[in-house]
């Protein structure tokens, strides 16, 4: 129900015990701790991901709407199963699986983003009646020429958009599913991210006890970072300085 990149973001505050911490930065994979942190070193505090049965160590390259249940693992049956590995917590994840004829899908979703509430900033004037006060001086004239808000000199708007096409259906021997997601995203200080992901699934049954599965899932990902201390500096700009 919920348009996120990553799945983890979906059972933010849902699951108790377990916590989740995103990020605003564009493909960041959130912060996912099962009965607390067991190391300053977030990297080693993370779970054992497995994706229909098959152990992974990130999930950034998997699409949300493939996904049917999440479950989560954080008692001793996880190391009783999996061994060390999920000294962490095991999250297990089963991929949807269409029954029936040729199913095709296609969903998309566009968005925008703006900060919540931004600081008040004081216009060039004020900041000079108050550069006076503090250094007793009147070196500042308080009829300024500029009155720069550097806020919305380095914030902007923010937008993402999602695309997603599934081709899926099964037979009494053979159940198979195609993928196709495409994401872009601009975060509201100018970074920018894409990835496209696809995932092929087969499953045949050879004779009432022997079944093959095979599946393949690849993403790839562009990726521009922004300095996220631009805003902090932003605040800290006189407004009597011109834009340059």
């Amino acid at each position: 129900k919920q348009k996120v990149l990553n799945p983890l973001q979906s059972v933010q505050g849902n699951l108790t015990g377990v916590t989740v911490v995103s990020s605003d930065a564009p493909g960041s994979q959130p912060s996912f701790i099962i009965r607390g942190a067991n190391s300053l070193v977030d990297r080693e505090n993370k779970p054992l991901f497995v994706v229909d049965g098959i152990r992974q160590n990130n999930i950034n390259n998997l699409n949300s709407s493939n996904i049917e249940s999440i479950e989560v693992l954080k008692d001793a049956s996880a190391l009783a199963i999996y061994g060390n590995e999920a000294s962490n917590g095991v999250v297990i994840i089963t991929t949807k699986k269409t029954k029936g004829d040729l199913v095709v899908s296609v969903d998309s979703y566009v968005g925008l983003r703006t900060p919540l509430k931004i600081v008040e900033m004081a216009p060039s004037n004020l900041y000079a009646q108050y550069t006076n006060l503090a250094n007793k001086t009147v070196l500042l004239s308080q009829d300024q020429p500029v009155n720069t808000n550097w806020i919305n000199e380095v914030v902007r708007m923010g937008q993402y958009s999602n695309i997603d096409l599934n081709l899926s259906g099964s037979s009494e021997k053979h159940t198979y599913s195609f993928n196709v997601n495409n994401y872009e995203e601009t975060s509201i200080v100018g970074a920018k991210y894409s990835r496209v992901t696809a995932r092929l699934y087969n499953d045949f049954k050879i004779t009432d006890k022997l079944k093959l599965t095979a599946s393949l899932n690849s993403g790839f990902t562009n990726q521009t970072a922004k300095d996220a201390g631009k805003i902090t500096d932003a605040y800290k700009m006189p407004s009597i300085v011109p834009v340059y």
